[in-house]
C-alpha cells in the first residue's frame, strides 16, 4: 500500500511488472483518512480510484471531488479535480490550483509532466506564464543551470501533442518547497515571470 504524494510514472511502470498486490491509496487532510485505493500492479492496474465501503463521491460546481462519508451530513471538499465515474469511482485529474488555462484550454501540468519524466533528469514542473494572445502560455521549468535544450524541445515535440508542448524553457537554481518537500508551484510560476534564465 503506497500513500502521500504522486507516484513518478517510472516507478508505477516498475511496480506494475510486481507479481504482488500494490495499491496507491488516496487520502488528504480534506478527506480525513483514505478514502480510496487504485490497483498498480498486475491486469488490474488502473488509473481510476475506487472507493472503500461506505464511501461515496460526488463533484462540486467546480468540478473538485467531493468525499461523503456519512448520509445526512454535508460532503467532505477537496481541491482535487476529477472525473467521477460511478458513485464509488474516480479519476483525479490535478489540483484545482494547479489547472493552467491557455488559449481556452484547461491544462494539468502533472498530466504532461507524467510524459516528460523519462526525458528529464532534474527535478522539473510545467507552469505558465502571462500571454496577450494566449492569456497564458505554457513552459517549462527545470531545477538547474542553464544549459542548450534543443534535444528537450526536440523530444517533447515527439511525446507531446502540438498543444501541450511548452512555449519557453526557464531555468531555477533551486525550486522553493515546503517543509515536508512540495513543491511551491504558485512561487515558481512567480519567480519565472521577470526571469532571465531561460531558452525560448
Amino acid at each position: 500500500m503506497i500513500g502521500g504524494s504522486a507516484i513518478p510514472s517510472t516507478m508505477e511502470t516498475t511496480i506494475s511488472q510486481l507479481k504482488s498486490r500494490v495499491v496507491s491509496t488516496y487520502g488528504m487532510t480534506e478527506t480525513a483518512s483514505h478514502i480510496a485505493i487504485r490497483e498498480l500492479s498486475g491486469n488490474k492496474r488502473s488509473d481510476i480510484y475506487h472507493c472503500l465501503p461506505g464511501i461515496r463521491v460526488t463533484l462540486s460546481e467546480n468540478d473538485c471531488l467531493q468525499i461523503h462519508v456519512t448520509e445526512g451530513h454535508e460532503p467532505l471538499q477537496t481541491n482535487d479535480m476529477a472525473e467521477v465515474l460511478s458513485p464509488n469511482s474516480f479519476r483525479i485529474l490535478g489540483r484545482a490550483d494547479d489547472m493552467i488555462i491557455s488559449g481556452g484550454i484547461k491544462y494539468w501540468p502533472q498530466e504532461i509532466e507524467k510524459k516528460l519524466e523519462a526525458l528529464i533528469p532534474a527535478r522539473f514542473v510545467i507552469s505558465a506564464i502571462a500571454d496577450e494572445k494566449l492569456g497564458e502560455k505554457l513552459v517549462l521549468v527545470i531545477e538547474d543551470t542553464p544549459a542548450d535544450i534543443d534535444w528537450i524541445h526536440q523530444k517533447a515535440t515527439e511525446l507531446l501533442s502540438p498543444f501541450e508542448r511548452p512555449k519557453s524553457i526557464y531555468f531555477l537554481e533551486k525550486f522553493p518547497q515546503t517543509p515536508n518537500g512540495k513543491l511551491r508551484r504558485n512561487e515558481i510560476k512567480w519567480r519565472i515571470q521577470d526571469n532571465t534564465n531561460y531558452t525560448n
